[in-house]
């Protein structure tokens, strides 16, 4: 070829920051779920259209805790006390309302994007069901 070219090979993984502005006990709880296993962060919003409209968006990620930080901490200053938690995320659930918008499941390869499937055609030639 005479120039570069970009393909698409899949997905990058999947990170989620959490940016707390104190100290939750929840950020540090959920260090410790990464000795045990997986854990679930719900996340939920609203949203309001300028027509008055309005709708629920959620976001459900499951994965683990890679890390806490605790920031640093300095007398009179509120934002220096941020709390930070990462997390490495395995599976991703976005609905706006009760429409599924997309849904991603790394380990067993699906990937919605609305309701079409990315990846079923190579999950039937795998014989992945």
């Amino acid at each position: 070829m005479s120039a570069p070219l970009e393909i698409e090979v899949g997905l990058e993984k999947l990170e989620c920051t959490f940016k707390f502005g104190e100290q939750t006990l929840e950020g540090y709880l959920s260090a410790g779920i990464n000795f045990s296993g997986i854990m679930t962060a719900n996340i939920t919003g609203f949203m309001k259209g300028q027509d008055g409209s309005s709708d629920g968006m959620d976001c459900i990620l499951r994965g683990w805790v890679k890390t806490v930080d605790p920031g640093t901490w300095k007398a009179g200053d509120i934002k220096s006390s941020t709390q930070t938690v990462e997390m490495a995320v395995q599976s991703w659930l976005m609905t706006r309302g009760l429409v599924p918008l997309l849904t991603i499941d790394i380990v067993n390869g699906v990937q919605l994007i609305g309701p079409s499937d990315q990846h079923a055609s190579a999950r039937q030639r795998l014989n992945l069901g």
